[in-house]
This record gives C-alpha cells, structure tokens and sequence, in this order.
C-alpha cells in the first residue's frame, strides 16, 4: 500500500519600497529561486552594508544627486559651480537630505545656497513634491569675505508627475519678512518678498519691499513700498521663454540726499509697464500713468538702438513735479535756482529721437526737442516772456541747431520782442569713445549780422553772438564764452532809467550813448570794450573799461574807469538847487574796483576849474547850500551871522565868494582811504608854514572875500577808514536830495526833468 502526503504551504511575501514580491506554493525549481534570491539579498544587504561603512555610498549619493540637478542646469541662466550632499542612506531613501549644499556661478558673482532638502508624495496622488530650503548668501568669487551679504532665508520647490518624469511645477519666495542687508553695497531691504511660480506652462513673478535704502549719511537713497509683476509664457521641456515676458515696476515715492543737496523722487507718478521678448533683446517700455504712458522706449539690443519717444507734457506740471523734486537741492549761487520761484501758466514740451550704444558704451544720439507757446515769469529777477519757443535738433556728430523766439520779452518796465533767430552748436572734433559730448564746441546765435532783437522806445542794435561751449565734465561746471557788440544810440536818461527801474528819485536832463565795440560774457561774468557816454550840463561823463564777474553770487565784482569834463556848475547847480555858481567840473576815476556792491579800491580826482572868470565863484547862498552838503551835522545853521556877514545882504552884496581852486584826491585800498588835496602853488608855501593843505582857497589881496577850507587834522595825508567814508557820501547824498533853491535864486527853466519811473509805470514783476 502507498501512501502520499501533500503540504499546503501558504503564499510567500517580500515586501519592497515600492510594492511587494510574492511566491505562492512553488514548484521544486521555484523553491530553489526563492533560495536563491534571499541569499543574494543577504548578500547584497552585506555587501551595502560593508559599502556604506567605507564612505562610497555618500560619494554615490553625491554623484547621483548632482547628475540629476545637472541636467537642468543648461535650462539656467547660471553655472553649477559645486554640490556637496549630506546625509544617510536611510534618510536618502525616506526622500529627505539634512544638509544640500550649492554653490551658483554667474560671471564674477557667487550664490551660495545652504539647507534641508524634502521629498514626498502630494496628498491627492497626482505626483511627488520636491522642496529645497536653504539660507542664500551672496558674494565675489574673488573678495567672498569683504563682500558677503546676510543670509536670506529662501524656499524652492518643484512638483513631478508620478512616474518622476513629468515637470509639472516650480517655485521660489522668500521665508522670512525680516530685513537684509548686503554691507558691500550699503543696501538694506525692510520686510523683502519675492515669490516666482510656473505651472501649466505660465510663469509668473511678484516681489515687494516695504523700504529699500541705500548709502550712509553723505550719500544715500531711499525707495517706499517698491512693487514688481512679471508673467510670461514659459515652458522646460523643451524650455520656451515667451513669446514675450510682460510685467509692472512701481513705487510709492523715494527720496535721495548727496551730500547737502535733497532730492524728492516723485515715483508714484512714474509707474513702469515693460515688455521684452522671449530672448531679452527687445523691449518696450513706458514710463508715466494713464493708459498711454506720455514716455514711451524702445530698446533693441543686438542692433545697440534705443528709441525714445515723450508726448507733448503742460510745462506747469513738469515745472511743479521738477521743484518739488529739486527743491532741496538747489543752493544759492546755483544756475536753477529761480525755479523754485519760476511760475508757467502755459507751454508743452515734446522730444522724440534715438540713442545708440555698443560693448555697454554710448556712440550716437540723434534726437528733437521743442517747446511751443511757453508762458514764463521770474518774479525775483522781474523777468516774463510770452510766446517763446525753441526747436532744437540734436545729434552727438554734428552738434545742435534750430530756432528760438519770444513773442514778448518783460524786464521791469521794458518791453522786446525775438524773432525767429537761428543757433548752432557744432563740436570742434569727434567725442571721446563712449560718450556723446565732444570737449568743445563752437556757438553761434543769430546768422544775419544782427539779432533781430527789438526793445521798444530804445534805439539798440546787438551784433550776432559766436563763441566757444565746454558741457559740465566731471567736478566741471558748464562753461562757455560768447562774443559780439552793442550800440545804442542818443537816449533820454529818464527814458532809460525808467526802463529800468533804477531807484532815482530825479534823472538830471542827460543822453546816454553806448557804444561797444567787442562784448565778451561767460556764465558769470562780463567783459565789453568801449564807452558809456553821458552828455550832461554842456558837459561829458564817459565809463570805461567796465568788467562785472561772478555775476549771481554773493561776492560780485565790479571794475571800471570814469571821467568827467566840461561839466557847467551853473547848470549843475541849477538843477540841484544849490544856488548860482560859474565855473566847470573835472574828474577821473580810475582802478575803481566794488566787492559786494561796495568800493574797496579806487583813485579818485575831483576838481572845479574856472569858467567865465578867473576865479570859481560862488553865491552866498550857494556857498551856504555847499557847506551844508559837506558837513557832518546843522551846524552852518546855527553859526551867527550878524549882519549878513557870512551868507546874507552884506555878502550878496559884495558878490559871493571867488576861489582859486576846489578839489580833492581820493586813493583807497585796503580798507582805508588816504584824502589829499589840490593845493596850487601860490598856497604851497603857506601850507609849509603852517602845515594846513585846502580842498577849496579863495583870498583876495584885500582879504574880504577871504574863503578857505583846511583838510582836518594834522597829519597829511588824512587816513579814514572805508566804512566812515561809506558812511559820509551816504549822508552827503541823503542831503543832496534836500536841496532846495533860495529865494531869488534863478534856476534855468530849460532844465525841466523828464518823467520817471514812478511816473510812468510801476516796476512790480511784470505779469504774465
């Protein structure tokens, strides 16, 4: 009898990683492969375990972690510069590294990334998440220790389709609001976000900083509530860029300080719209609100072009956007400082051109620029104009041209008129390589031979401008220097004194001539060749070798010679009311130099000479009015004068007072004045004697009509100070105009003045 016996064995199950290996009630030979296989997992669990003790497998993890992120990195803008991975073979499995290190490369910048790196599955099953968590520094290559920045704290992800092949999502933002610093730069970010995001093919990028600030104390900047938006198209396999990348810069306002000069940035008012092609070689850009920005760029890098294009803009809001920004910075003595009281009522500005530039240099401007209808008045410098307008053409190779002109010009009280007047600016040789601005350049204003520049009532003819320009270059101001000549022919003084508003009281019956041959002028200063010629009282004044610098500051200068010859004091004392006097007045006044408006150098002669007899005579009362005007106080009044002795009917009677000379010498320098006298010869003798020196001497033989003045004190010459002296002719010129004419004095009635100013019109900032 045979007997057989079977056993039911029950399924065998090895589990795995990602699933199950399963054996159930196996044949003979499949027994002899479950053998098999446990041995060779024993085996190979041994032989991984002799591999992770000798330190090749973090070496194998290395290697496998950086060939996979390798193969992205053509798809960036950047090299992988190194990748060192720490961590065990149970957490590598598990989908989790502790520490992932690396090191990013663009031209001389490094990156440095440092932090844990996550695997796992997305809840719903769609796939698996990668997310990479480390603190970002940024440095030199070659100074990594003198230019590092602080830890910014990062978290990029990417999501995977679940058979690991399929790129379905990438991220990266920022995890801390916190600030950042980069001390090389001097730049901290308050509160920084950045987040970028691509799925579905769209990418998409916002970034925000509360406050970014950059410098120290003598120079800095400072932006509030920066904000960023980009999206575009992007695909990665294969990667696609596009086809054009659209987004947004904006900014609630900023502000910068160099030095000691303020700036207040406007940026709410320019907010930034830009498209670039899927290459960043185009771009479109436009700057301002509203739908159609009023500045709109268009940049093409491989051919180096930049277009520009600026709508016609009212010039009263650039004038109120350009003062609140500038205000702070501009200082006295500075060339746009009547901006801050400048007032536009109307006038638009428009510009279009191109700008074109290669290797990171500029090469070639051409461009336009107009202004029409502009409507100006400059209160403090009682200044208007009307009308104006200037086209301008540009271009780095051949300089600048167009027209300027001004319907009505308003200078106080007078009133001109610009036509249409052509301008060149043409360089003397080619720009330096990389700029647009050559060193120097001719200037010409004007092609007739005349301006054709009308001022009316005034019979003036200017020359047509050329000359020489140097644009600002480094610590270099703008500089230029112009030439040309001004003639204006026999003018009332009134007339032109009331154009200009001069503070006269009484404008003494005179012609004015000027006649210069050759004017030079600078940004500051002033410099003509020839006359200013005064026909007054059958007389001449002429002004002379007239230079005026550092025009505008707080220190100009003035310099000049003067003359007087041929003046009648009868006429002179006429329209004075000083009385009758005969005789004739020279004079010169060389080397006079002012500071500040002041008089701190000069040579001065001052002489009267006889005229219809051979003595100077004056009347009693007039000798009486002139004592007056030289004295420091009312003491001729309260001198007794019993009888009319000095100044009443016994010395109108015998006829007045007959001298033989008047006259005085002024030298100053330094601060002080040395005052000498004109002493004849016949009193030479006697001023040796008793030591005394006359500005005026008159003695007849008899001794009656006797007059003499000594020069105070004992010493000669006498020193005063300049101050003192300043003080003097201000009082003498105070009682000057309080003269009045004596009773029975005659006063030629031929001398009638002219209307003023305060006549004829008012000086107050002509009105637009």
């Amino acid at each position: 009898m045979r007997i057989v016996i079977k056993i039911k064995t029950p399924p065998l199950c090895i589990p795995l990683r990602y699933g199950s290996l399963s054996f159930v009630s196996p044949p003979k030979r499949r027994r002899k492969l479950a053998a098999v296989v446990l041995l060779l997992a024993l085996a190979g669990s041994l032989a991984l375990w002799r591999f992770q003790r000798s330190g090749e497998l973090d070496r194998w993890q290395a290697r496998l972690i950086e060939h996979r992120l390798r193969e992205f990195s053509g798809l960036l803008p950047f090299e992988i510069e190194s990748i060192v991975v720490r961590k065990s073979w149970k957490e590598l499995f598990s989908g989790k590294v502790a520490q992932l290190e690396i090191h990013l490369r663009r031209d001389a910048w490094r990156v440095k990334l440092r932090g844990p790196l996550n695997a796992g599955k997305i809840p719903d099953g769609s796939g698996y998440r990668v997310e990479y968590l480390p603190e970002a520094l940024l440095e030199r290559a070659d100074l990594p220790d003198r230019t590092r920045s602080a830890a910014l704290p990062l978290r990029l992800w990417a999501s995977v389709g679940p058979n690991f092949v399929t790129l379905t999502g990438l991220g990266l933002e920022t995890r801390s609001g916190a600030s950042w610093d980069w001390p090389f730069f001097e730049l901290r970010l308050e509160e920084p976000f950045l987040a970028f995001s691509w799925r579905e093919g769209a990418a998409a990028m916002r970034g925000q900083v509360k406050t970014a600030n950059w410098g120290s104390e003598a120079r800095m900047a400072s932006l509030q509530e920066l904000r960023l938006a980009l999206d575009a198209p992007m695909t990665l396999q294969p990667f696609s860029l596009g086809p054009a990348l659209r987004g947004t810069l904006a900014s609630v306002g900023g502000e910068a300080l160099w030095k000691d000069r303020y700036l207040d940035l406007p940026l709410k008012l320019l907010p930034v719209r830009f498209a670039f092609d899927a290459a960043l070689k185009k771009a479109d850009i436009g700057i301002g609100e509203g739908a159609s920005p009023p500045l709109s760029l268009q940049a093409d890098l491989p051919r180096g072009r930049l277009h520009w294009r600026l709508s016609p803009l009212p010039l009263k809001g650039l004038l109120e956007q350009l003062r609140k920004t500038a205000g702070g910075a501009l200082k006295r003595g500075d060339a746009l400082l009547p901006l801050l009281t400048t007032e536009i009522r109307d006038g638009r500005l428009q510009s279009k051109g191109e700008l074109a530039f290669r290797d990171g240099a500029f090469r070639e401007l051409e461009g336009t620029v107009k202004i029409s209808q502009a409507a100006v008045r400059i209160p403090e410098a009682y200044f208007a104009a009307r009308g104006a307008g200037l086209e301008l053409e540009l271009s780095s190779r051949t300089g600048a041209s167009g027209l300027l002109s001004a319907e009505t010009l308003l200078f106080r009280a007078a009133r001109a008129r610009l036509r249409p007047t052509d301008f060149t600016i043409t360089p003397r040789e080619k720009p330096a390589p990389g700029s647009l601005l050559a060193r120097d350049y001719e200037l010409s204003i004007g092609e007739s031979a005349e301006l054709p520049f009308e001022i009316e009532g005034l019979p003036l003819s200017i020359q047509s401008l050329v000359g020489n320009l140097s644009p600002p270059s480094g610590d270099e101001p703008l500089d230029f220097t112009l030439q040309s000549s001004l003639r204006l022919e026999s003018t009332p003084a009134a007339r032109l004194l009331s154009l200009l508003c001069l503070p006269m009281k009484r404008v003494p019956p005179a012609t004015i001539e000027v006649d210069f041959p050759r004017v030079d002028l600078g940004p500051d200063w002033l410099e003509p060749e020839g006359k200013i010629r005064a026909a007054l009282f059958d007389g001449v004044a002429e002004l002379g070798n007239l230079s005026l610098s550092h025009i505008g500051s707080a220190t100009p200068e003035l310099g000049f010679d003067a003359s007087l010859s041929g003046i009648r004091l009868d006429k002179l004392g006429a329209w004075l009311g000083l009385g009758k006097v005969d005789g004739l007045i020279e004079g010169e006044a060389t080397g006079v130099s002012f500071l500040s408006w002041l008089p701190i150098r000069y040579y001065f002669r001052l002489e009267a000479k006889p005229l219809k007899r051979d003595k100077i005579v004056f009347s009693a009362p007039a000798m009486k009015n002139f004592l007056k005007l030289i004295s420091s106080d009312d003491t001729i009044d309260k001198i007794p004068d019993p009888g009319g002795f000095a100044f009443g009917f016994i010395r109108k009677f015998v006829g007045g007072y007959d001298l033989d000379y008047a006259g005085i010498v002024l030298s100053a320098a330094d601060g002080f004045i040395q005052v000498r006298t004109l002493d004849r010869k016949r009193v030479l003798k006697e001023s040796r004697e008793s030591g005394r020196h006359f500005i005026l001497y008159g003695k007849s033989k008899s001794g009656f009509t006797e007059f003499t003045m000594p020069l105070p004190g004992p010493n000669y010459p006498l020193i005063v100070s300049a101050p003192a002296m300043s003080d003097y002719l201000r009082a003498l010129m105070f009682r000057l105009g309080m003269l009045k004419p004596e009773p029975g004095e005659s006063v030629n009635s031929t001398l009638t003045e002219e209307p003023t100013h305060e006549d004829l019109k008012t000086c107050d900032p002509p009105a637009l």
